[in-house]
């Protein structure tokens, strides 16, 4: 029988920018008339109807930034007047474009320009997030001590900023980033992005943020509970912001979704609160515009901690952003017909208002600067809100006191440990690669049978926190792969694992063996060639003494600082252990144009085929 065809509604029959959005939602209208002023209703509702605008960062972890910084102005945004800079973000790194994505693929004059944003992208060097959305990390002043908390963080955006935040001295720092969904194919979401970052100092958790577990840290002689030094709380929302690129979002809106969404929303929040060590700062922020989901929350924690938390101005960290101080009065959402089961939502007094200083908070309305909407409060805080058994010793006879207000309930098993000096792959490494600065511990392998295929590296607060906790939270993955098994099967070598490329800028700092330097045409002859016979390259005496296996090329690109590509050495062989993105990216980064490039790439998997 035939499959029974699904009707197209109403909405797939419109054009997305001819949508009469009066006619679709009028709850959602005479709910914001109350918010919007009356003079900027028609260009509220104007901009709804246009999509969203392309918007893009520069990856500030990324040590050639300086060079596609150039780049990028050189061919191209220079000669593009629907590109503008966005004044407020770090070093101006951050440009919104005015085509929305599925323009920028379709126009042909800027076909360069997308597919080498694309390829960057994919890379890593590049980031494509939306522009309000790169507010929150960067207010919370994060240092390469910091232990920070992304509570609700898939599918990822915000997570990349708050590692190349942390890594921001281009050393790996001493912190480290637990990024933590409730919802496990987000945490896969998730990790898929951050192999773009690969960074050592991450931990991705699967746990409920309602009730994230209370996790250890080792202090002098004791164990302590572990309470983080910055917090993300960029909680689920109605996504009311988001409009412009999610059109479903206007025609399926009803107030009854922000009040649900008050009392989740506010449990977060409280549980980050009490995460969060005392002088630390949280951020606190949602893609919705309804006040309910973000002033009221907030004004309901702080009336609950008066004199604990405090709300901080940090414009002065946006010069240039246009947004709104936050409101004080939604009382007009208690007038709709509609049935509160737990309550009204309270709004605060005009002397709350003042004492709490909700105008610190900010909102971003999309007609402002053409964007989706937004809000972000800054939380400090000042005392303990939760009384925490703080010197508690953990022994193997010692059961832990749990003092907090919400328990964790352990249900499920974690497969990572450490390398142990007794295993042989790990003296197999050391003395393969001459390894140093490295203990055991900071080399992790995650597997249910204990196979030892792939192996990743953690720093060493991150290697404590993980012998405290593996048995607390739920692990999704952690560290940044930096071995793989390797796939030669004739291999005559006395290691069999190889260098990974993702992590290839982390490794190089811990090894004093197998690094080849190329002069840049030997590197060029590589990169346009799967397989390379070694009388080609200039050092095949000195790649004669090399055991066949894994190896470091590395050399000087464009005046750059020194360029390290994982490769690999055979009998009579040599060749470069990097997919198409990266090559495509090298090859670039040498002055080859985008599409031969890519042409060059497609050629060479044909070839690799036959």
């Amino acid at each position: 029988m035939e499959p029974r065809k699904r009707k197209a509604t109403e909405l797939e029959h419109m054009s997305y920018k001819n949508i009469n959005l009066d006619r679709v939602n009028e709850e959602f209208d005479s709910f914001y008339r109350n918010l919007i002023v009356p003079e900027s209703w028609d260009k509220f509702k104007e901009i709804l109807k246009i999509t969203l605008p392309t918007s893009f960062r520069i990856n500030s972890i990324n040590k050639i930034g300086d060079y596609i910084f150039k780049y990028l102005h050189e061919k191209h945004l220079d000669n593009m007047s629907e590109i503008s800079n966005l004044s407020w973000y770090p070093g101006k790194r951050a440009w919104q474009l005015n085509l929305s994505k599925k323009e920028l693929k379709n126009n042909k004059n800027y076909e360069d320009f997308y597919r080498y944003l694309t390829n960057e992208t994919a890379f890593g060097s590049i980031s494509r997030q939306e522009s309000v959305s790169m507010i929150p990390p960067l207010v919370l002043d994060i240092s390469p001590n910091h232990v920070i908390l992304d509570m609700c963080a898939s599918p990822g955006s915000k997570t990349a900023q708050l590692l190349e935040s942390l890594c921001s001295t281009g050393t790996i720092p001493e912190g480290f980033v637990v990024a933590n969904d409730m919802n496990l194919n987000r945490c896969c979401t998730l990790v898929a992005q951050m192999k773009r970052i690969n960074s050592p100092c991450l931990f991705v958790t699967c746990e409920d943020a309602r009730c994230y577990p209370s996790l250890l840290k080792q202090s002098e002689c004791n164990t302590k509970y572990l309470q983080f030094d910055r917090v993300l709380c960029d909680v689920p929302c109605s996504g009311d912001g988001t409009i412009r690129k999610n059109i479903d979002v206007y025609s399926k809106w009803k107030f009854k979704t922000s009040y649900d969404l008050h009392f989740m929303q506010r449990d977060i929040l409280q549980r980050g609160l009490e995460l969060l060590k005392v002088g630390g700062y949280l951020v606190y922020s949602t893609c919705s515009m309804n006040p309910i989901e973000n002033e009221a929350v907030i004004y309901s924690i702080l009336k609950q901690y008066n004199g604990y938390i405090k709300c901080i101005n940090f414009s002065e960290k946006l010069n240039g952003l246009i947004y709104e101080s936050g409101i004080n009065e939604w009382n007009f959402a208690n007038k709709l017909k509609f049935a509160y089961k737990r309550g009204l939502i309270e709004s605060p007094t005009s002397d709350e208002y003042l004492e709490f200083q909700l105008n610190n908070c900010i909102r971003i309305y999309p007609h402002f600067q053409n964007t989706g909407g937004f809000f972000v409060a800054l939380l400090y805080k000042e005392r303990e809100i939760v009384i925490k058994n703080q010197e508690v010793v953990i022994s193997p006879n010692t059961k832990l006191k749990m003092t907090q207000k919400l328990k964790y309930k352990a249900n499920t098993k974690n497969f990572a440990r450490p390398l142990l000096e007794t295993d042989p792959e790990w003296r197999e490494l050391t003395s393969f690669f001459g390894m140093r600065n490295i203990r055991s511990n900071n080399l992790i392998i995650r597997s249910e049978n204990d196979a030892k295929n792939t192996i990743y590296y953690i720093n060493d607060q991150m290697a404590s926190f993980l012998s405290l906790n593996n048995d607390r939270v739920r692990i999704v993955s952690c560290g940044a792969k930096i071995f793989g098994r390797s796939s030669f099967k004739r291999l005559n070598t006395t290691c069999n694992f190889r260098i990974v490329q993702e992590s290839i800028d982390n490794f190089v700092p811990l090894v004093t063996k197998r690094i080849i330097t190329l002069e840049a045409s030997e590197f060029e002859i590589l990169l346009i060639n799967e397989d390379v016979y070694m009388t080609k390259i200039k050092h095949f005496s000195d790649l004669n003494d090399y055991e066949q296996g894994s190896v470091i090329f590395s050399t000087i690109v464009n005046e750059l600082d020194i360029i390290y590509v994982a490769g690999h050495i055979g009998i009579h062989h040599a060749r470069l252990m990097i997919n198409n993105i990266d090559r495509i990216h090298f090859l670039v980064l040498i002055g080859y144009d985008v599409l031969k490039a890519m042409d060059l790439c497609q050629n060479l998997k044909k070839i690799e085929k036959e």
